[in-house]
């Protein structure tokens, strides 16, 4: 069996934390960005308001803002049989594109399973 050129070492992780890329902001631009903050809330509230604009722009607009100002929903999945893990995490993915049409974070609260007497 030939091996392939790169190989798998036991170790330290190159990535410990096991998160994708994440590249950080130099503090200079982040506060450049923030100081367009209101001017850019302000913005989204004409396009929100415009009767002139296309509906798709007022919607993402407001949903801009209430995502900005409220926090994104959480959004929660009700299991109602047993089933293995491939197939929730497939009925959690099918229920997320029905709803936002994409692939968008979501929040699962585990509930507690009755304890067996």
């Amino acid at each position: 069996m030939a091996r392939s050129r790169t190989t798998w070492h036991r170790g330290p992780s190159e990535n410990p934390a096991g998160t994708g890329l994440k590249l950080k902001v130099p503090p200079e631009i982040r506060e450049l960005a923030q100081g367009y903050a209101e001017e850019s809330i302000r913005t989204l509230g004409r396009l929100m308001a415009d009767p002139d604009q296309p509906a798709q722009i007022q919607l993402h607009a407001a949903s801009l803002l209430l995502d900005r100002g409220f926090g994104r929903p959480k959004e929660y999945i009700e299991i109602e049989e047993k089933m293995d893990l491939v197939t929730l995490l497939a009925e959690i993915a099918d229920r997320r594109r029905a709803v936002n049409g994409h692939d968008a974070p979501i929040a699962l609260e585990a509930a507690k399973a009755p304890a067996e007497t």
